[in-house]
């Protein structure tokens, strides 16, 4: 059986990357589709020698640097993919994937790892930090409500949804009108689990890694951590928004920048806690944290809600400093709680081997 895997684009291996390689270990002679690929070759391991065929994007001159400035020629470039002789295809979509132009006697299985969310529910936020002209604003919410029609359309051609949370599969149903298989994303908890080197300061400080952009919430972290003095932060990451972070961040907040899978691992393994107030659709870091043995600080909302436990970390309900400051403080008096062996063992729900166990389960019962 013939096999097209769907990807939307290859830039950097991020989280939905990390469920890509798993479903083509499932396909090792799966061949892959994706918008453009511009992996760096440090991070092209898991792609091998796949054939991989991307579209009349890639051709585009300013495309590696620019490509998502060309959002409103997506859903084209998508359908024009020649799948006809494959009789499988999966999709791992964020957010064109799921569109590709399929024949009846093909099945059509999509891992949702997020919708276009700056097209849904953030697109106010979206164009509010976009700080756009009054005509560029009116082309931009243009564009967007076109890809919302066009998304809600191209739905039909799945044949069976699956959704990375609880969260999602209901933001599925009331976009798109479809149910969804829940089946959480693969967290390499093995790795995160093993013992590494420790830190001078052991657990005297806090943890948080994100990109640094405004849906992310870092700001509402750094100006709890103004106001706790004695208590210190490290962040992780970087963004469009760290100037600006760091100039309003007091003396117990250090910004590490962006760094790899091992240093991750070794601040997960020696904080205190593990700080996020972003609302996600999972949330793989809350995860790696857990599975470090380090227990979770996090927003009540998203994927956090099904991530966190009461003897794995404590959740806020209000997206304020006050909430996370009563959140540590919290924690802080009941740590005991939540020990490393309880966060390891949460952080199993999410392996590799589990993931890929229920997604071929499902394919294979259509």
């Amino acid at each position: 059986m013939k096999v097209a895997v769907i990807h939307d684009w290859l830039d950097k291996k991020y989280g939905a990357e990390e469920v890509l390689e798993q479903i083509l270990t499932l396909y090792p002679s799966a061949d892959l589709f994706t918008l453009v690929d511009f992996l760096p070759n440090q991070q092209r391991k898991f792609l091998e020698n796949r054939k991989i065929t991307t579209s009349f994007l890639q051709k585009i001159p300013f495309a590696k640097k620019h490509f998502r400035k060309l959002l409103p020629l997506f859903p084209i470039a998508i359908e024009q993919f020649d799948l006809r002789d494959y009789k499988l295809i999966i999709s791992s979509s964020h957010a064109v994937a799921k569109g590709v132009i399929i024949h009846p006697y093909q099945t059509h299985i999509c891992y949702m790892n997020s919708q276009m969310r700056y097209v849904w529910d953030m697109q106010a936020q979206y164009l509010e930090q976009a700080k756009f002209s009054i005509i560029k604003n009116i082309l931009s919410r243009k564009i967007l409500h076109k890809m919302r029609i066009w998304e809600v359309s191209s739905s039909h051609r799945v044949d069976s949804f699956i959704s990375n949370s609880q969260y999602s599969s209901l933001r599925l149903k009331k976009t798109l009108g479809r149910k969804s298989k829940v089946i959480y994303p693969p967290v390499d908890v093995e790795y995160f689990g093993q013992k590494t080197k420790e830190i001078k300061h052991k657990k005297e400080y806090y943890f948080t890694a994100s990109r640094l952009v405004g849906y992310k919430n870092v700001n509402i972290i750094v100006e709890a951590f103004n106001q706790m003095p004695d208590k210190k932060l490290y962040i992780a990451g970087d963004g469009e928004e760290r100037k600006s972070l760091s100039k309003i961040a007091n003396k117990n907040i250090t910004f590490l920048g962006r760094l790899n899978k091992e240093e991750l691992r070794i601040h997960y393994q020696n904080s205190k806690a593990f700080i996020y107030a972003a609302i996600e659709d999972f949330g793989i870091v809350m995860v790696e944290s857990l599975a470090s043995g380090t227990p979770v600080i996090a927003y009540n909302r998203g994927g956090a809600a099904e991530i966190v436990t009461d003897n794995t970390g404590v959740l806020f309900n209000n997206l304020s400093a006050n909430d996370i400051i009563d959140s540590i403080n919290n924690f802080e008096n009941n740590s005991k709680n939540c020990t490393n062996k309880k966060c390891k063992n949460r952080a199993q729900d999410f392996s590799i081997e589990l993931f890929k166990e229920k997604l071929l389960e499902h394919i294979k019962q259509h």
